[in-house]
C-alpha cells in the first residue's frame, strides 16, 4: 500500500537546482544567487578595502604627529573611529563618536570616511533587498505546487511514524496485539 501512496509525492529533483543554486550547505543565501547579488557583494568588499585603506593613512598620519589617544581604530556606535588625545581633536576634521570616561581621548570618524560608511550602509540594505527579491522569486516557483507539496509533506510524516514504530516494535521484539 506505501508504494502507492508514495507515487503521490512530489518529484523532489522538480526544483532542487533553483534551491542549490540560492541557497548553500548552511542554507544561507549565496553571493552567487543573482548577478545582482554578486555585484552588490564585490562592491562592499572595494568599500570596505577603501574604509580600511583611508583610515589606516589617517591613523598613520595621527600617529606620526603624536595626536593619538590609542593605539587602535575602534567601533564606536558601530563606525570607524581613531582615537585622539581631546587636546587634538580638530586636528581630525570629522564626527565625533564618543569620549573617553576621563575626556582625555576622542573618537572621531573623519568625514572622509563618513561618505565611505554611508555608502556601506546602503549597500547593505540594497543586499538585503536583494534577498528578499530572490526568495519571492523562489517562493513564485513553488507557489504552484502548493497542494502537492503539502500532500506530499503529510505523506512523509505519516511514512516516518509507521517507520518509527517498525523500528521500535522489532528493537523490543514487539507483536501485533490480537
Amino acid at each position: 500500500i506505501w508504494s502507492i501512496i508514495c507515487e503521490d509525492l512530489i518529484d523532489p529533483k522538480l526544483h532542487i537546482k533553483s534551491i542549490e543554486k540560492i541557497f548553500d550547505a548552511n542554507f544561507q543565501i549565496k553571493d552567487s544567487a543573482s548577478s545582482e547579488l554578486k555585484k552588490l557583494t564585490r562592491s562592499i568588499i572595494k568599500t570596505e578595502q577603501s574604509i580600511s585603506t583611508t583610515m589606516q593613512n589617517i591613523f598613520t598620519n595621527a600617529k606620526s604627529n603624536d595626536w593619538l589617544g590609542g593605539d587602535n581604530i575602534v567601533l564606536r556606535n558601530g563606525r570607524k573611529a581613531i582615537p585622539i588625545k581631546t587636546t587634538h581633536k580638530n586636528k581630525i576634521k570629522g564626527v565625533v563618536q564618543d569620549q573617553s570616561a576621563t575626556g582625555q581621548t576622542t573618537y572621531i570618524e573623519p568625514i572622509s570616511i563618513i561618505e565611505l560608511n554611508n555608502k556601506l550602509s546602503e549597500l547593505y540594505f540594497f543586499i538585503e533587498e536583494e534577498k528578499k527579491r530572490i526568495l519571492r522569486e523562489l517562493t513564485t516557483l513553488f507557489k504552484p505546487h502548493y497542494n502537492r507539496i503539502k500532500e506530499s509533506f503529510n505523506i512523509l510524516i505519516s511514512l516516518d511514524n509507521y517507520n518509527t514504530r517498525a523500528k521500535f516494535a522489532f528493537k523490543f521484539n514487539g507483536i501485533v496485539p490480537e
